[in-house]
Parts: C-alpha cells; sequence; structure tokens
C-alpha cells in the first residue's frame, strides 16, 4: 500500500447556514455517534444511512393505523461524529484522577470517564481519510455536539428526519425519549423517525455485527509499550473502519491517541512494520530508523543488516535476541547457518583449498 493524498469529495456541514446551501431534498437521514475508534461497525451503518438516502432499503410507516413497509424516501445525509473527549492522561478532570484507572484493560475501556478518549480533532481528521466520499456534520461553535443539537440544526433546515442507530441505541427508552422531545409538538409537517440496524450485543467476536469500539480499546488498553504483540496490532488494524485506505502511522497513532486519552503510556513504535489489511506484509515505509543505542546482536540473523534486509522483502523482523552463553566455553554458541557454510566454502575455494 502506498501512501497518497485522498481528494475529499464529500460534504464536511459545520452550521446551518452549510446545511441550507448544501440541501438538495425536504428528506435527511442521519446517524450519531462516538466513534471512539471509527470501527467496521460503524463502517456498517454508515453504508446504510447512505443506501437510506438513496432509496435501497424498505423501511415501514404507520398511515392511518395500518404499518405499512415502503422504500425508504430519497433524501440527503449526513455522518455525525460527537465531540464528547475524556483525556485524562493529559487533560484531567476535576472529578477524574488516574486513581480510578485498574489494571484490568477491560474495566478501563468500559468506564464511563475513559469512553471517549480520542482527541474529537484526531479522530474527525481520520473518519475524512477512512470516508472521502461521505458526508459529515462537524460539530462546534456552529452545531452544538448534542442529539438535541443536531436534530435542532436538521429541524431547521429539513421537513422529515431520520435517525440511524444501531439496534441497542434504537431500542433504548432513554433514547426513545430523548427524540421524543427533540420533536415538532403541533407541527405536523416536520417529523422525526428511528430507523434501527441490527447489532449483536452478546458476541465477544470482532464480527461487523459484533463490533464495538469498547472492544478494539481493550486491545489497545492491553497492548505491551515496550514489545506490543503484532497478532493484536492487526486485530485493531482489520476493525478499524475502511482500514485499507489507512497505514502504519494512522493506525498506531489511533491505538496511541486511544492510550493517552485513557493516561496510558503511549507505545514508542520504532521499526514496526504492521502491512496492509489483505494478509500480505506490503509497507508504506520500510526506512530502518538510525538509532545508535541500539545494540548489536550477536546473531547474525538478527543483525542490523538481516533487518535492513527482512525490510526490503516487507518481512516484520523481531528484536534483536542475544544467545546464551556456553557454560564451557564462557563464549557465544550457535548453530552454523547456511549462509556461514556458503562463506566458509567460497573461503576454501579461493585458498584453493
Amino acid at each position: 500500500m502506498t501512501e497518497g493524498v485522498i481528494s475529499r469529495t464529500g460534504i464536511t456541514a459545520t452550521s446551518v447556514t452549510e446545511l441550507e446551501a448544501n440541501k438538495k431534498s425536504d428528506t435527511v437521514y442521519f446517524t450519531f455517534g462516538r466513534f471512539q475508534p471509527p470501527t467496521i461497525g460503524h463502517e456498517k451503518l454508515i453504508n446504510e444511512v447512505i443506501a437510506h438516502s438513496k432509496g435501497e432499503r424498505i423501511i415501514t410507516i404507520i398511515e392511518k393505523g395500518v404499518k405499512k413497509q415502503i422504500p425508504s424516501p430519497i433524501g440527503d445525509y449526513y455522518i455525525v461524529p460527537s465531540g464528547t473527549q475524556t483525556e485524562p492522561g493529559r487533560q484531567p478532570s476535576t472529578k477524574l484522577t488516574k486513581k480510578t484507572l485498574t489494571f484490568d484493560p477491560l474495566k478501563n475501556a468500559e468506564n464511563p470517564e475513559f469512553k471517549s478518549p480520542m482527541n474529537h480533532k484526531f479522530k474527525f481528521e481520520l473518519m475524512t481519510k477512512m470516508f472521502p466520499h461521505v458526508n459529515f456534520i462537524k460539530v462546534g461553535s456552529g452545531i452544538t455536539g448534542t442529539i438535541p443539537g443536531v436534530i435542532g440544526a436538521l429541524k431547521s433546515v429539513y421537513d422529515k428526519i431520520f435517525i440511524v442507530l444501531g439496534s441497542d441505541r434504537a431500542e433504548d427508552e432513554s433514547m426513545k425519549k430523548l427524540i421524543e422531545r427533540c420533536g415538532v409538538k403541533g407541527d405536523e409537517t416536520k417529523t422525526i423517525k428511528i430507523i434501527p440496524v441490527m447489532r449483536d450485543t452478546q458476541s465477544n467476536s470482532l464480527s461487523v455485527k459484533a463490533m464495538s469500539g469498547t472492544k478494539i480499546r481493550t486491545i489497545a488498553l492491553s497492548l505491551n509499550p515496550g514489545r506490543p504483540d503484532i497478532k493484536n496490532v492487526k486485530k485493531i488494524q482489520k476493525s478499524l473502519a475502511s482500514s485499507n485506505k489507512l497505514n502504519d502511522k494512522n493506525v498506531k497513532n489511533t491505538i496511541n491517541n486511544i492510550r493517552a486519552g485513557v493516561g496510558y503510556n503511549e507505545i514508542q513504535w520504532g521499526y514496526f512494520p504492521i502491512g496492509n489489511n489483505d494478509g500480505n506484509t506490503e509497507q508504506v515505509n520500510t526506512e530502518i530508523p538510525n538509532n545508535t543505542d541500539e545494540p548489536e546482536c550477536e546473531n547474525v540473523e538478527n543483525s542490523k543488516a538481516c533487518k535492513k534486509r527482512k525490510a526490503e522483502n516487507n518481512i516484520y523482523c523481531p528484536l534483536p535476541k542475544k544467545n546464551p552463553e556456553s557454560t564451557e566455553s564462557g563464549g557465544s554458541k550457535r548453530k552454523a547457518t547456511k549462509k556461514d557454510t556458503t562463506f566458509i566454502n567460497r573461503l576454501l575455494k579461493k585458498l584453493n583449498l
């Protein structure tokens, strides 16, 4: 995979004025979430929003007391990442200290105080790279970053509003009451309806239906900052939305953004190629850092020359390992390799032996 500039074709609205300027219909679909981080589950939700806006889905309506199934009305759409952000690692709140952290990454990931650790600016830029063709609302001073704030802005522009949510959130009574309070009483021309998208909240798998940001945050927090497990890093990479558009640096920065926001030490990656998401090991950057403090490895297979060769062939090279010392000779001891045999044979040939 090669890193390049991905052109942005989607709309980014930051105010009601911009919503009005880009309006093409009286109907709008949107989804709202923390996206901490954006996962393949969120990607499915975003695709559902777009499909509804194109009239490619069926919705159920009640007309004169009778339920009817009709194609979803064609309309505009927006994806709204919330501005919620907790950064105890960098900006501790008065109510939050590092004492609330535990040794259990899952408990820390589920803790309400740590559920939104990612920096909002970083997250939004990441999502626009993941989905360059998608329309976003960027919350801030122009549009408040809450569901009532977003619905309030959309109500001033659109007549029919559909909010697409995961089935667990769509069926939550507090969510239903919140949406109901956002309605316009006495004005039948304005409607707000919820469209659920099925989710599996019982499974522990990393499938699309069962995916959650909590699972990814848990894996990110469980990584050893000194020597992260490549298998778990790959799990995170494969679980991120549109990961084929991300390079190693994007994935690593996402992991560290999560860790820093919770108060964990960031990972000093050094030379740690992840590879792309189709099972290959094509790298964005194969340059070996010039670290003069790095010790030479006694094993030729882990030497700097070997690491450079492996980098050129896009193969992950482990950290240098020293061979155990021999108790008999007091020196290092290793088995002869094919490379050693070849070298000796060449030497003997030159000496005509």
